[in-house]
């Protein structure tokens, strides 16, 4: 039977504080609406877009400093992974991915007929020649990037290719400097934009790469309103870096109060943090969370089974969580205490 995604519960109340799809919360609600608006005066949607996407294609090609011809579209970033790996298929037939990864890879393996390697990120010198690696940095789930110098080595592997998933690249200051023929970076407008909803990924690669991966794309492959929206969203990048400042203001502070707490961080560098505690397990904090209105992520995945990852919540929310988090904390203390005491 075939694997489905669990994107975790999908949350509309108000009253609830969503903190476990790493979904942007920094960006105004009313702003996005403006911006909606505007696009939807702009995009004329009783005729068909252009198939091949040229002025989103320019601009992104402007954001990254590469030529147009580096640049492709698609139907968010697994949607973009599932046209680049179905046209490696050609070639591969094993992809390598991380034992801790973004779950949409053995997804896409199992639905385009790959068979996985899984290693962990303290083995990459297992990768042998012909290799398909497939890896998530900053990591999807707990937020640690790999070194430059690893990813060079993958690619002087003779044979091989790497799909490098930056999806949280722009919270790393990460930056594409250069191009090989074995190489395609993937982006997308979830996390850094917070356009979770819209649905539009892309990716960058060598020029040949880029115009052998569109013969394999559906001819309308992101529509009229996503392509304005976006082009709209692209005009406002410094306003984008303010709120990615914000997050990471409030990500600094937040680590320091869970670093007091007891809690254990990983080096996460997404809009998130990835943590565990000694004296409590994940479900149970998953647990008392949800009592209080707020979603935290666990996952079933025995390797990291304690660890809960948190998105970074908003300014405006952030002493609500952190006080729900204080009294969660205290109250297990509390029952430890009268525990010990009987």
């Amino acid at each position: 039977m075939a694997k489905l995604y669990e994107p975790g519960l999908a949350i509309k109340d108000e009253n609830s504080l969503a903190l476990h799809r790493n979904e942007n919360l920094f960006i105004e609600k009313e702003w996005f609406e403006y911006l909606t608006k505007e696009a939807s005066l702009k995009a004329n949607i009783r005729f068909y877009p252009d198939p091949n996407y040229i002025t989103l294609r320019e601009e992104l090609a402007k954001l990254h400093n590469v030529d147009l011809e580096n640049i492709y579209v698609g139907n968010g970033a697994d949607g973009v992974l599932a046209d680049v790996l179905g046209y490696l298929k050609n070639v591969y037939n094993e992809m390598t991915i991380l034992d801790i990864g973004f779950p949409v890879y053995a997804i896409l393996a199992e639905r385009l007929k790959y068979s996985i390697k899984k290693i962990n990120r303290t083995e990459t010198d297992k990768i042998d020649v012909n290799e398909l690696v497939v890896f998530d940095s900053p990591n999807s789930i707990t937020g640690e990037v790999f070194s430059s110098k690893i990813f060079q080595t993958i690619l002087n592997k003779k044979g091989s290719f790497l799909i490098w998933d930056n999806t949280y690249g722009e919270f790393a200051d990460d930056k594409i400097t250069s191009f090989f023929d074995n190489l395609i970076y993937v982006k997308s407008f979830s996390k850094y934009f917070g356009l979770a909803g819209l649905r539009l990924g892309y990716c960058i690669a060598s020029k040949d790469l880029i115009k052998k991966l569109a013969l394999y794309k559906d001819v309308y492959n992101v529509n009229s309103m996503v392509e304005v929206m976006a082009l709209e969203v692209l005009k406002y990048r410094n306003k984008f870096e303010f709120y990615k400042n914000q997050m990471l203001n409030c990500k600094k502070r937040l680590e320091k109060i869970l670093l007091n707490l007891g809690f254990i961080l990983s080096q996460s560098k997404g809009n998130f943090v990835f943590i565990k505690h000694s004296k409590f397990s994940a479900k149970w904090l998953e647990n008392k969370f949800f009592e209080k209105n707020i979603l935290i992520r666990r996952f079933s995945n025995p390797l990291i089974e304690n660890y809960v990852r948190i998105a970074i919540p908003p300014e405006n929310k952030f002493n609500y969580f952190v006080d729900s988090l204080e009294q969660i904390i205290s109250s297990k203390s509390d029952e430890m205490v009268k525990s010990y005491m009987k």
